[in-house]
């Protein structure tokens, strides 16, 4: 049920109620009145009608549908207007009757639930049945006046009919235009988050990454802090998406993701920036850490799916790692973009492993971090697991 249908059936059913609870004054002091009886007969059985109609459109809607809710407000636009008719005709006529300027409230009502041409239909309706009783008015016709000396007590019944719509009509148009508001802003929200998020993996898109990253590398230079990028690329996802599909091809993609999520904390970013190139930003992070990280998302990332037609895929990534170096704010961005592309590249040579930029390869960022990332990976990097021996004879082979 959107939220526009929703609005309209709360205020069809406050019309309901409002137009119940006026009627069921009215019917009150009809019965307490010094009224003709055949006046009083009358005017209960058009107030029995109206009563049933009404508790007949609040069961309609409660168990109809919201598509129903249009046909709901033209019967309750229907009934209030042939009552308001009635009383007209049953207390003067029009320009003696205190019923005369509570006719406003019929264009009101039919506007808010009937919508534009409805509410024009009800309106020119309206008048023209006015129109009609003025003709006789004006024709020398008497009308009935059975309220005379009573004229007070109906106006206050009229008086209250009139507060009363007006005031939920207006409060629900307030919760309208909040809801409204607040839909406008879901959606806003909705397109920014499309126009900076990859709309298959859910991660940080290109435009997004990059704007992460200047920022990244500012906060890390203000603070004098390191920060760490890391290029993550697929192994042999090229062949497995022409021989398998793209459908296996999105799901794998999927999964890196998902597994990339769960490597890094919630302060870094994980950016997918085209095909199955992935990119990480690690924030304030300690030598240990960079490489803490690396291995967690090779073993997340290392697994073999099992799909129903293509039987176990397995999937397998290769890593560069960059360090920032502190002090030279974001010019250093597309360095550090070099160096972890350029480290990608070496561990693909290896694939299902980490690598960094050696000092001697590549110019230096920070002598400290690259000699203990140097160390773990001699520990962990160098030696590809056998997956990885399995995928280069396979690829050798074919």
């Amino acid at each position: 049920m959107s939220s526009n249908q929703l609005i309209q059936q709360r205020l069809i059913v406050i019309s309901a109620y409002a137009c119940i609870i006026c009627l069921g004054i009215t019917a009150i002091w009809l019965s307490f009145s010094d009224t003709p009886s055949a006046t009083k007969l009358l005017g209960g059985l058009t107030c029995a009608i109206t009563f049933a109609a009404f508790i007949g459109t609040l069961l309609y809607l409660r168990k109809g549908t919201a598509e129903q809710a249009q046909t709901a407000g033209h019967l309750v636009i229907g009934i209030s207007c042939t009552a308001l008719l009635f009383g007209l005709y049953m207390t003067g006529g029009p320009g003696d009757s205190p019923a005369d300027s509570l006719l406003v409230l019929v264009p009101v009502m039919a506007f808010f639930l009937a919508g534009g041409n409805g509410g024009w239909g009800w309106t020119v309706l309206a008048l023209c049945a006015y129109g009609f009783l003025a003709g006789l008015n004006l024709n020398g016709h008497q009308f009935p006046d059975h309220l005379q000396g009573s004229h007070e007590i109906i106006e206050a019944v009229f008086l209250f009919y009139a507060v009363l719509i007006t005031a939920s009509f207006a409060y629900m148009y307030e919760k309208l235009y909040r809801r409204q508001l607040k839909a406008r802003f879901k959606e806003q929200k909705k397109f920014e988050y499309l126009a900076l998020h990859d709309p298959l993996t859910g991660l940080a898109n290109r435009q997004l990454f990059n704007e992460t990253l200047d920022a990244a590398l500012a906060r890390a230079d203000r603070d004098e802090y390191s920060s760490a990028l890391l290029m993550l690329d697929l192994d042999h996802f090229k062949p497995i998406n022409d021989l398998h599909g793209h459908q296996v091809g999105d799901a794998i993609l999927q999964h890196v993701a998902e597994s990339l999520r769960k490597a890094i904390r919630g302060s870094d970013l994980a950016a997918r920036l085209g095909g199955d190139e992935f990119a990480v930003i690690l924030e304030r992070v300690k030598h240990s850490d960079i490489a803490l990280v690396a291995d967690k998302i090779l073993t997340t990332v290392n697994t073999t799916l099992q799909f129903s037609i293509s039987g176990g895929v397995e999937v397998t990534c290769s890593i560069g790692v960059a360090i920032s170096k502190p002090g030279e704010g974001i010019e250093q961005s597309g360095l550090l973009y070099e160096q972890a592309d350029s480290a990608l590249y070496k561990a693909k040579l290896k694939r299902n492993t980490w690598c960094f930029v050696n000092d001697n390869e590549k110019q230096p960022t920070n002598p400290d971090i690259s000699q203990t990332i140097n160390q773990q990976q001699g520990v962990k990097g160098n030696a590809p697991s056998k997956t990885a021996e399995k995928s280069a004879v396979s690829k050798a082979n074919t």
